[in-house]
Protein backbone atom coordinates (compact mmCIF):
# COMPACT_ATOMS: atom_id res chain seq x y z
CA UNK A 1 0.00 0.00 0.00
CA UNK A 2 1.08 3.52 -0.17
CA UNK A 3 0.89 5.88 2.00
CA UNK A 4 -1.11 9.04 1.87
CA UNK A 5 2.19 11.03 2.96
CA UNK A 6 3.89 9.43 0.07
CA UNK A 7 0.99 10.33 -2.57
CA UNK A 8 1.26 14.22 -1.30
CA UNK A 9 5.14 14.00 -1.76
CA UNK A 10 4.74 12.69 -5.29
CA UNK A 11 2.17 15.31 -6.20
CA UNK A 12 3.75 17.81 -4.59
CA UNK A 13 7.28 17.13 -6.48
CA UNK A 14 5.06 16.78 -9.77
CA UNK A 15 3.93 20.09 -8.98
CA UNK A 16 7.71 21.33 -8.58
CA UNK A 17 8.78 20.15 -11.64
CA UNK A 18 5.86 21.79 -13.25
CA UNK A 19 6.68 24.52 -12.04
CA UNK A 20 10.18 24.59 -13.01
CA UNK A 21 9.22 23.47 -16.75
CA UNK A 22 7.11 26.55 -17.06
CA UNK A 23 9.55 29.01 -15.87
CA UNK A 24 12.52 27.70 -17.75
CA UNK A 25 14.23 27.48 -14.43
CA UNK A 26 17.46 24.96 -14.73
CA UNK A 27 17.67 24.60 -10.55
CA UNK A 28 17.89 20.93 -9.27
CA UNK A 29 16.61 21.40 -5.48
CA UNK A 30 12.77 22.50 -4.59
CA UNK A 31 13.61 25.72 -2.75
CA UNK A 32 15.63 26.63 -6.16
CA UNK A 33 12.94 26.51 -8.18
CA UNK A 34 10.59 28.04 -6.37
CA UNK A 35 13.11 31.02 -5.82
CA UNK A 36 13.48 31.26 -9.89
CA UNK A 37 9.37 30.62 -10.12
CA UNK A 38 9.38 33.76 -7.74
CA UNK A 39 11.68 35.73 -10.10
CA UNK A 40 9.85 34.65 -13.11
CA UNK A 41 7.04 35.86 -11.37
CA UNK A 42 8.51 39.34 -10.38
CA UNK A 43 9.45 39.77 -14.18
CA UNK A 44 5.73 39.09 -15.32
CA UNK A 45 4.39 41.48 -13.36
CA UNK A 46 6.96 43.87 -14.30
CA UNK A 47 6.08 43.40 -18.09
CA UNK A 48 2.38 43.94 -17.03
CA UNK A 49 3.41 47.02 -15.59
CA UNK A 50 5.55 48.56 -18.37
CA UNK A 51 2.53 47.47 -20.91
CA UNK A 52 0.22 49.53 -18.78
CA UNK A 53 2.29 52.61 -18.31
CA UNK A 54 2.57 52.37 -22.30
CA UNK A 55 -1.49 52.04 -22.69
CA UNK A 56 -1.96 54.92 -20.49
CA UNK A 57 0.49 57.15 -22.17
CA UNK A 58 -0.99 56.31 -25.49
CA UNK A 59 -4.13 57.44 -24.37
CA UNK A 60 -3.24 60.74 -22.48
CA UNK A 61 -1.55 61.49 -25.71
CA UNK A 62 -4.32 60.48 -27.96
CA UNK A 63 -7.17 62.89 -28.87
CA UNK A 64 -9.56 62.11 -25.60
CA UNK A 65 -10.73 58.86 -28.13
CA UNK A 66 -10.99 55.70 -26.03
CA UNK A 67 -8.52 53.19 -26.54
CA UNK A 68 -9.07 49.82 -28.17
CA UNK A 69 -6.42 47.99 -25.29
CA UNK A 70 -7.60 46.44 -22.49
CA UNK A 71 -5.92 46.65 -19.16
CA UNK A 72 -4.72 44.27 -17.08
CA UNK A 73 -3.60 44.07 -13.80
CA UNK A 74 -1.89 41.06 -12.01
CA UNK A 75 -2.37 40.95 -7.78
CA UNK A 76 -0.22 37.74 -5.57
CA UNK A 77 -2.48 36.04 -3.64
CA UNK A 78 -1.98 33.29 -0.66
CA UNK A 79 -2.57 30.39 -3.11
CA UNK A 80 -1.81 31.94 -6.78
CA UNK A 81 -2.56 34.94 -8.48
CA UNK A 82 -4.84 37.27 -9.78
CA UNK A 83 -5.10 38.49 -12.97
CA UNK A 84 -7.93 40.87 -14.01
CA UNK A 85 -8.53 42.33 -17.98
CA UNK A 86 -10.40 45.62 -18.13
CA UNK A 87 -11.52 46.27 -21.23
CA UNK A 88 -14.32 48.83 -23.49
CA UNK A 89 -17.80 47.03 -23.31
CA UNK A 90 -18.31 44.45 -26.15
CA UNK A 91 -15.02 45.26 -27.63
CA UNK A 92 -14.66 42.87 -30.29
CA UNK A 93 -11.21 41.23 -31.34
CA UNK A 94 -10.41 40.37 -27.37
CA UNK A 95 -9.28 36.78 -26.47
CA UNK A 96 -7.73 36.11 -23.51
CA UNK A 97 -5.83 33.03 -22.40
CA UNK A 98 -4.53 32.20 -19.08
CA UNK A 99 -3.26 28.88 -18.34
CA UNK A 100 -2.56 27.57 -14.77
Amino acid sequence: MVSREHKRGSSLHEKIQLLRSITHSHAVNETSIIVDASKYIQELKQKVENINEEIEAEQSSSSGQADPFPMVTVETLEKGFMINVFSEKNQQGLLVSVKP
